[in-house]
């Protein structure tokens, strides 16, 4: 008597990301009924479910690159906010060391605008891609020689991850608590780095460069004790073509420009003193703080409008028409005593003319 075979489960069958992936093709009625099949399709479909709270960790060419609020950060997945569409990435090769990673995205524009005199024609990017890079928090050694170090870089043209190993000029390390985002710009990724520095890593060339820049010579310095110390510099963010940083003390606001390799400073404002709120909302917010403004980012085309936050709320602020408003608040902040708002990075999020698809991965 032949035995019998027994039942095949599809959660011991397809893997977790191609799961995901499924569940993201399915119309918004259609998931909801999945989520009482059983605990594991509840946990991948529920939105509420602690697992499924996202980190947005880069954007490029309006897609973003999310992954789950977890330690081990292997998992990600790139979406497209205006389309509602999203794609699991296989997950990363584990580190033995190094857990925590700085992570850099870039997309490949999905088309190209060609211009002749009034008239203009499009063409697709024959190109089209995403690529997702991670190398370690702590680079580098403690005498400063060049080192090499393993970066792990996902193509969604191979469809997989793969480690190669790379040069860098020396020591650097990336606050662990604070990750940057890194910017794409011209195929190349781009991170901050303490001081006033800039890490460069080109993905055609597979090589770090390391821009080194001197202190702007109207850099803020807050008193410590007896020690005057460097004020932070944060929201480095692209502008037209180039950098810029920001530091704030209070309600002290200075803005840097990096030109033919400088940084110059462009706006030097009191928010109180030189700015007029345009909203009673946006006076009171404000007036009541009493940790004063952090400076977030800059708008990605007009070099006149800064975004800054202050506690649960972001605020546009216009150097050209000295103004600042609300332009976004965490609904019931305040209500809880004990809420508290951690700002890390704020991501600009420009929009193409045209949506940008999901890369279409190679069959396995």
């Amino acid at each position: 008597m032949a035995r019998p075979r027994p039942s095949l489960c599809i959660n011991g069958v397809l893997p977790h990301h191609l799961l995901l992936e499924v569940f993201g093709c399915l119309p918004l009625t259609d998931a909801f009924r999945c989520r009482s099949v059983c605990k594991l399709w509840l946990s991948c479909l529920d939105r509420d479910h602690k697992t499924l709270k996202q980190v947005v960790e880069g954007s490029s060419n309006g897609l973003l690159l999310c992954s789950p609020n977890d330690y081990s950060r292997r998992l990600y997945y790139i979406c497209n906010p205006l389309t509602k569409q999203w794609l699991a990435l296989p997950r990363s090769p584990p580190r033995r060391r190094h857990h925590y990673v700085q992570v850099g995205f870039i997309c490949d524009p999905f088309y190209h605008v060609q211009y002749d005199g009034e008239d203009g024609s499009v063409t697709l990017n024959d190109r089209f891609g995403v690529k997702v890079v991670r190398l370690p928090f702590f680079l580098g050694n403690e005498e400063g020689s060049p080192i090499e170090m393993e970066v792990e870089i996902f193509s969604s043209q191979t469809g997989c991850w793969t480690t190669s190993t790379v040069m860098l000029p020396k020591r650097l390390r990336f606050d662990e608590y604070n990750p940057q985002i890194a910017i794409p710009h011209n195929g190349r990724l781009y991170w901050f780095v303490e001081p006033c520095d800039i890490l460069i890593y080109d993905l055609s060339k597979n090589e770090f460069l390391l821009e080194s820049h001197e202190l702007p010579s109207f850099a803020m310095r807050s008193f410590f004790y007896w020690n005057r110390q460097l004020v932070e510099f944060k929201g480095f963010s692209l502008c037209q073509g180039s950098f810029w940083v920001g530091q704030t003390e209070k309600w002290l606001l200075r803005v840097f420009n990096l030109r033919n390799g400088e940084w110059f400073l462009t706006h030097d404002v009191h928010i109180l003193h030189d700015m007029y709120c345009s909203s009673s909302l946006a006076r009171q917010s404000v007036q009541r703080s009493y940790a004063g403004i952090e400076f977030r980012s800059m708008h990605p085309v007009d070099p006149n409008v800064a975004y800054l936050s202050v506690d649960g709320e972001i605020l546009e602020c216009d150097f050209r028409n000295r103004t600042i408003k609300v332009e976004a608040e965490i609904e019931n902040y305040g209500q809880d005593s004990l809420q508290l708002v951690y700002w890390f990075n704020v991501l600009t999020f420009p929009l193409p003319l045209w949506p940008t698809p999901l890369p279409r991965l190679p069959a396995t």
